[in-house]
């Protein structure tokens, strides 16, 4: 397998909007550090393919089509062979992967980055050399924690639940060129990159970018991606006096390291077993059914209404409401379509790529539908349409499966049957 490489600074500049919580209010005020764009291009034999990560909140499903249109037409790579992932950091600029963050966009910004995915597409796909094999190992890492707590009265507040899952699996895939000291270390964690809360207004890769920086300073041959695993509903365990998420750029730094830590050690046990590379892309979509979609004159209502006395957190229900009546045969329509990515990198280890926010126990299901096989879920990747709740968690109610999909723009929660549909999508898809 030939591989060139791109490494880009997407840093926007300072007053521009930040993502990732609705009571934020103001713009940016400075930069802990930079926000990167990491571009890699695979080729083995007449295959061809593109890892795109960005230190960015998400690509909505427009966005990616978009791009992966132009990178089709110039380059003859299909989407299905384009990852583009998004790291989820909440100190970020905007980027339309939500319909309520439209009106914030910076829409030079957007360009220029658009302009930069694809400059360096074409430079890394100009760089492709080497002859590479891969290695896979698995460490452990422990501060990501669920976030939703049921109170004494059965309803989920956003709080550490340490009787919930979790994914504490690290997973790491190194990719090193036999003809040269050169090397991609993909590591893989199912948690939020939401360490500093809403009163941040500091522009940080957070604590993906610090993991990579410190994997780097170790292993200067070496690029280090961070993918994100499945996290809907899991925050680094991070707190303050009353118990409630809250972090400093010290926990950060500190969570970077740690995380830092755990792969330089998994990639320095005994080695294990090398793995001829094996490329192949697929994709495919899962179309999930909404529960019950309220009638037209719900949403007349709620336009009309008066919503400035809402709290901080909630989405303007107004502009919400005007969404869906502007277009209802398609924002009204009973069910979401979720893109479904699978690069497989050898026999038995396959990256699969969700659009979407899923819930980590969906990772953790699929990892033991497969157990002979080693299967890295990647998050917030081509594309990001919803939360994907659970059975149990849309029953339950919450963020995740009521308020959180408003943000993209749904008229109804998922209904409890979607955990079934997309579970067996996903089944039968790595089984084909």
């Amino acid at each position: 397998m030939k591989i060139g490489t791109v490494v880009s600074q997407i840093t926007p500049p300072v007053g521009i909007q930040l993502s990732g919580y609705a009571e934020r209010v103001g713009v940016s005020t400075g930069i802990y550090d930079d926000l990167l764009l990491q571009t890699i291009a695979l080729a083995q034999g007449e295959t061809r393919a593109l890892l795109i990560a960005a230190d960015l909140i998400g690509f909505g499903d427009a966005f990616f089509a978009d791009v992966s249109r132009i990178i089709q037409t110039r380059f003859a790579i299909p989407p299905e062979n384009i990852l583009l992932v998004a790291s989820h950091t909440h100190s970020g600029p905007t980027i339309p992967y939500s319909f309520m963050d439209l009106d914030t966009l910076d829409q030079e910004y957007l360009s220029f980055l658009q302009v930069r995915i694809l400059a360096d597409a074409a430079l890394a796909l100009e760089r492709l050399e080497g002859d590479y094999r891969l290695t896979v190992t698995q460490g452990r890492a422990t501060f990501g924690v669920n976030r939703r707590k049921p109170n004494a009265q059965g309803e989920i507040e956003m709080l550490p639940n340490l009787a919930a899952p979790r994914d504490e699996q690290v997973l790491v895939v190194q990719l090193y060129d036999t003809t040269g000291p050169r090397r991609v270390i993909l590591f893989n964690y199912a948690c939020h990159a939401d360490v500093l809360g809403s009163d941040n207004h500091m522009i940080t890769a957070e604590y993906p970018g610090a993991a990579r920086r410190f994997i780097e300073n170790a292993l200067p041959d070496a690029l280090a991606v961070y993918l994100p695993g499945y996290a809907a509903e899991i925050n680094p365990f991070v707190v303050d006096a009353r118990g409630e998420f809250y972090g400093t750029y010290e926990d950060v730094l500190r969570l970077g390291r740690d995380l830092g830590e755990e792969v330089l050690r998994v990639l320095g046990t005994p080695s294990p077993t090398d793995l001829e590379p094996a490329l192949v892309c697929r994709a495919a979509e899962a179309t999930l059914p909404l529960g019950e979609i309220p009638p037209l004159e719900h949403f007349r209502r709620m336009a009309d209404a008066d919503h400035s006395q809402r709290p901080s957190w909630e989405p303007d229900w107004g502009v919400f409401a005007r969404h869906l009546l502007a277009d209802p045969d398609t924002h009204l329509r009973p069910f979401v379509p979720v893109r479904l990515t699978t690069w497989q990198l050898a026999a038995g280890v396959t990256l699969l790529g969700v659009g979407a926010e899923a819930s980590v126990e969906y990772g953790l299901w699929i990892k033991a539908m497969f157990p002979d096989q080693v299967i890295v879920p990647v998050g917030y990747a081509s594309g990001q349409i919803a939360y994907l709740s659970t059975h149990q968690q849309i029953l339950e109610g919450g963020y995740e499966s009521e308020l959180g999909n408003v943000w993209y723009g749904h008229p109804a929660p998922f209904a409890p049957r979607s955990e079934d549909v997309l579970l067996n999508t996903i089944r039968e898809f790595l089984r084909s």
